[in-house]
């Protein structure tokens, strides 16, 4: 059983990360077709700029001097940067730096790869799942674990998507998807209840808002057995 609530969780993630599995990177495309280079707008990332300024560049953006775009001097092209990758959308250099020593190869040259090759993109998810800790020093499996899905949510996320302040609103769409996803995982590996979730207020807010919305109609059969047992 408790296998099952892991993979229900994990695959929950997976869907949503990926699409339900039809892409293996970030949208890096705007609705007019523009590509964007920096994952983060309110780190100043620009959405509709195929170039990233390197003197504006973040933490995290490339693992040494960039290599500067020979058409747009000063930029660097935005298939360099350490978006989010694989199916749990492995971002930032640091994170690509230690899954690159876990599998021996260099990631920090070609971070495309784990949007390209499969075993990669797996490898970096599992790897995201049981290593990649919240502040409160879990990771997504150990929250699993303990009863929580919400966990999940603050160890993956980096708890912007638990967050009640700026970003909750901008991720709220995002973690209605991401409750149904998981929904349509454990109805799939027969569950009969969820993890909790009132570890994430987000995640609480919108299971309570696509109840009465229809927003998230995966839940619907979950709606009075919300906790494990």
């Amino acid at each position: 059983m408790k296998q099952r609530h892991e993979l229900a969780a994990f695959f929950g993630h997976v869907l949503t990360a990926s699409r339900s599995v039809s892409q293996c990177q970030e949208f890096i495309t705007d609705e007019n077709g523009k590509v964007y280079c920096k994952p983060d707008a309110y780190l100043g990332g620009n959405y509709t700029d195929p170039y990233c300024s390197i003197s504006e560049g973040q933490d995290g953006c490339n693992c040494g001097p960039a290599p500067e775009s020979s058409f747009f001097p000063g930029y660097i092209e935005s298939d360099k940067l350490f978006y989010g990758r694989g199916p749990l959308h492995l971002s930032w250099s640091y994170n690509y730096l230690q899954i690159a020593e876990v599998l021996g190869v260099n990631l920090c040259s070609r971070p495309d790869l784990v949007a390209l090759e499969g075993e990669k993109g797996w490898a970096s998810a599992f790897w995201i799942w049981t290593s990649v800790t919240s502040s409160a020093g879990r990771t997504a499996a150990i929250s699993v674990a303990e009863g929580s899905y919400g966990g999940t949510l603050h160890a993956i996320n980096s708890e912007l998507d638990c967050q009640t302040g700026i970003y909750s609103e901008d991720y709220f769409r995002e973690v209605t998807t991401q409750l149904d996803d998981y929904c349509k995982a454990a109805s799939t590996l027969s569950l009969d209840k969820l993890l909790e979730i009132d570890s994430c207020e987000n995640l609480k807010r919108s299971f309570d808002t696509c109840k009465s919305s229809g927003t998230c109609p995966a839940c619907r059969i979950y709606e009075s057995r919300m906790q494990l047992q």
